[in-house]
């Protein structure tokens, strides 16, 4: 059970702009290409939570990440990332493991290497880079009997240097926008236990209700559908295959954002599995609700 099995991704999309008539929507779960918006500094809080089940196991987790953001250009952005995680662990009749703690800290780094206005129209395109570093403990005391990797799994930190790399684009309108990212990551060997590379693809429609609103109060209200799939390659344990780990899945996630102010934003969103295409006798996702807001000061 790698830790992707737990059902829950860091996040490790850029904040940006928080609002305003000019400025487009923000993808809650798929990485957005808009570096442009201001230079300034930029915070994040979320909330995600996820549970995973098979027959006789039951896997939830929860994330907080925090963000801090800043950007120097309208072209360029560089934040930090401090995930606190919950990880719990039933085995029926077997016990219960439950672990907590600051995982490892991510920096991330984004350029906006293309730009185009049109009329009523914007499209962009930028590359992230996203480095994940070894902070998180690994030695919390694991007493259920389970394979190594999986008990690296549960810990707060994976023990590994890890990279991301992501291409954005989206195309920003008036009443909706489109946005696709495509990324992969590579993780590397640590007490020789590699967790799998992943790659993915991540779509993102997104349409602005309530018009009104926005002419008469500034606010806007936003619906937000996003697909994602995610290929993960098979965990490494002392050079061979972990045969329960690996596999394909399609995940489909509907949310809300609602743009209070130009500075503040709420946003939701559940995150459901449409197929999952594992190795071996996985925990399968039954779902993630994430809960964030979002500040520019």
């Amino acid at each position: 059970m790698a830790k992707r099995q737990f059902g829950v991704t860091v996040v490790v999309a850029i904040l940006l702009l928080l609002g305003g008539k000019e400025s487009p929507a923000l993808p809650i779960r798929t990485t957005d290409p808009n570096v442009g918006i201001f230079s300034g500094s930029a915070a994040l809080g979320r909330v995600e939570f996820a549970e995973a089940s098979r027959p006789g196991v039951d896997v939830s987790a929860t994330i907080v990440p925090t963000m801090f953001l800043y950007s120097p250009t309208t072209y360029s952005a560089f934040g930090i990332v401090a995930p606190y995680v919950e990880k719990r662990l039933n085995l029926k009749g077997k016990g219960d493991e439950f672990t907590q703690g600051i995982s490892d800290i991510m920096l991330l780094g984004r350029y906006k290497f293309f730009s185009l206005p049109q009329k009523q129209a914007w499209n962009q395109a930028a590359f992230q880079l996203t480095l994940k570093l070894p902070t998180g403990p690994t030695d919390r005391r694991i007493n259920l009997p389970v394979p190594p990797s999986v008990k690296r799994a549960l810990q707060p930190g994976t023990g590994s240097t890890d990279f991301i790399f992501e291409f954005a684009g989206g195309r920003f309108t008036t009443r909706y926008n489109l946005l696709a990212n495509i990324g992969y990551r590579l993780n590397t060997e640590d007490d020789e236990i590699s967790f799998g590379d992943q790659f993915f693809v991540k779509t993102d429609l997104e349409y602005f209700l309530f018009p009104w609103l926005t002419r008469k109060h500034g606010q806007e209200v936003i619906s937000l559908l996003e697909f994602s799939f995610v290929h993960a390659e098979r965990d490494q344990f002392k050079d061979r295959g972990v045969p329960n780990s690996g596999g394909n899945s399609f995940f489909l996630a509907p949310g809300l954002q609602w743009i209070v102010s130009e500075r503040f934003l709420v946003e939701t969103s559940i995150q459901l599995p449409l197929s999952q295409d594992l190795a071996g006798k996985q925990p399968m996702l039954d779902q993630s609700v994430l809960v964030g807001v979002r500040f520019v000061y």
